[in-house]
């Protein structure tokens, strides 16, 4: 069939189905799902998604033209290079697998169950849950249209059943047609289309993953009952004396990537949690739904009680700690131009260039300065260190952002201090918004001041800055499992990113302290002590 002159394909590639559901249909037509017209070999082509490749000025390949120029924020993440970093990011890629693998009992979807992700991407996280998990169904938000497309065909080309639907199902692009005058707007169709009629008792075909072109916010927007008719039906449900199959599903799971630089720098976290609070109520009326049709809890052999989602990460963690610049300047800048030698060594220049796989303080990268004085070949260029760093701060300075940057270890001056904690599980909207906190360092009882004076006695060390940086954790107080949560707030799963942890993309984000409170880089002569700095004056 086709929905008010508009037609839904389905296309399929090795047993993956990737749908387009047709959502502004008329009150009195049904959507349905037609089968696209098969090659004489008998197997039908993957359907490719449809976005509008552009090329940057330095040749990298980026999407996004129907998400407006590339300077907006949703226009950024179709730079597919952008993706490729964050797919790189070792640390980041194991905590999401290993918290949402069923081995993971505080977090893993319970069975019958749906799963939700907010900003999905290139949908890496979400075909996972779909592919590995138990859950009967992945739902999955992004923003960018031309994202939501490469999601869909990525889970195509992975087996999955995908459904592609949009946020806002009045909106409309390209060419619009004039609505029949005797069809009147209907509500929002469910996401899977019936083939034969509503009294064939055969099942009715569903994704197991379902791509949200737009902002989860439009959803939420519409209202809960909304959500469940839309999203949650149950299409293995059959109404009879003793159910086996309830009519709805509730949301086990909500699961987001939203961290960005000193952890709530892209402000995407106010989203995830007003997701979290209107799945709570869907939840609630899910549970009502239900009840009606239930004839007792043996019909399920489980209890139908549910509350709010698990959330994934449940915890974040902000961290701050003195730092000094002085071995950041040393292994970014002048060990490559205290030495430049006829065959650069390769780590070298990945390291020189901020690659944020090497972070080794320790590591011998080839560069030995005294043989710049010793060998013909090897030339010393110190001044262009000094005038690369007097430029990279100034530019710093004058943004008013943040240093973004993985520093050595070697730059902190003393233990970093907790500045605060969000309960992603239970924090308001309110609380998102911002961190407040406080943090006091006495050099004197720090155990990293002792060992680096004993180190170096004579070496001058002074205060650059405050270096901020966040952990987000998967702890077991939120378990589904009585005895796993039992055991208190024990850390299931961690991603920390700290300067003694293993690299990721996010780096570390330093504060610097006026330039002219600053000692220079490197120290001079005459320089005087070090500075003391507190966090908090009596006047702020």
């Amino acid at each position: 069939g086709k929905s008010a002159g508009k037609k839904a394909a389905r296309r399929s590639n090795k047993g993956a189905k990737e749908d387009d559901i047709d959502e502004s249909s008329s009150a009195d037509s049904t959507s349905t799902a037609s089968s696209s017209s098969a090659s004489s070999t008998g197997k039908s082509k993957p359907r490719k998604p449809k976005v509008n490749k552009k090329t940057s000025k330095d040749g990298s390949a980026y999407v996004g033209s129907r998400d407006g120029n590339k300077g907006n924020y949703f226009g950024e993440y179709g730079d597919l290079s952008v993706h490729q970093l964050m797919l790189s990011d070792g640390p980041r890629m194991r905590f999401y697998h290993s918290v949402l693998g069923d081995s993971n009992p505080a977090s893993a979807p319970t069975k019958d169950s749906v799963v939700v992700e907010v900003g999905c991407g290139s949908g890496v996280l979400s075909v996972w849950a779909s592919k590995f998990g138990q859950a009967r169904r992945v739902i999955a938000f992004e923003g960018s249209s031309d994202m939501a497309s490469i999601a869909s065909a990525v889970a195509v080309e992975n087996g999955v059943h995908v459904v592609k639907v949009k946020a806002d199902p009045s909106a409309t692009t390209g060419k619009q047609k004039k609505p029949k005058p005797s069809r009147q707007a209907a509500a929002p169709t469910s996401i899977w289309s019936h083939q034969k009629e509503a009294e064939d008792e055969a099942e009715t075909t569903t994704p197991s993953f379902v791509v949200v072109d737009g902002i989860s916010d439009v959803v939420v927007d519409q209202g809960v009952d909304a959500f469940i008719h839309r999203f949650l039906q149950n299409e293995k449900y059959r109404p009879a004396a003793l159910a086996t199959e309830l009519p709805y599903l509730p949301v086990s799971v909500l699961y987001s990537e939203w961290m960005g630089f000193y952890l709530l720098h892209e402000c995407m976290l106010p989203s995830v949690i007003r997701m979290r609070d209107f799945l709570t109520q869907v939840n609630s009326e899910v549970e009502r739904k239900n009840a009606e049709v239930q004839t007792s809890p043996a019909d399920l052999g489980s209890s139908t009680s549910y509350g709010p989602p698990v959330m994934v990460p449940n915890s974040a963690t902000l961290y701050v700690a003195p730092v000094t610049l002085l071995p950041w300047y040393e292994r970014r800048f002048a060990k490559f131009w205290s030495s430049v030698s006829p065959s650069p060594n390769p780590r070298l220049l990945a390291e020189c260039l901020g690659d944020h796989g090497i972070n080794d303080d320790e590591t011998a990268l080839g560069a030995n300065s005294a043989q710049s004085f010793q060998n013909p070949k090897f030339l010393s260029m110190n001044i262009i260190a000094k005038l690369q760093l007097e430029g990279t701060l100034t530019a710093v300075e004058e943004s008013g952002t943040p240093l973004v940057e993985i520093l050595p270890s070697s730059s902190l001056l003393h233990e970093p201090k907790v500045f605060a904690t969000i309960d992603l599980q239970r924090c308001s909207q309110k609380g998102a918004l911002e961190c407040v906190g406080d943090a006091v360092f006495n050099f004197g009882d720090s155990t990293i001041s002792k060992n680096r004076a004993r180190a170096s006695a004579s070496q001058h060390v002074s205060v650059d800055g405050f270096c901020v940086w966040f952990d987000v954790a998967q702890r077991a107080d939120d378990a589904r499992d009585v005895s796993q949560r039992n055991e208190g707030n024990k850390v299931l799963a961690s991603l920390p990113t700290g300067p003694l942890d293993s690299p990721t993309h996010w780096k570390q984000s330093t504060m610097l302290i006026p330039s002219q409170m600053r000692s220079p880089i490197p120290p001079t002569s005459d320089t005087d002590g070090p500075l003391a700095v507190s966090t908090r004056s009596e006047e702020h």
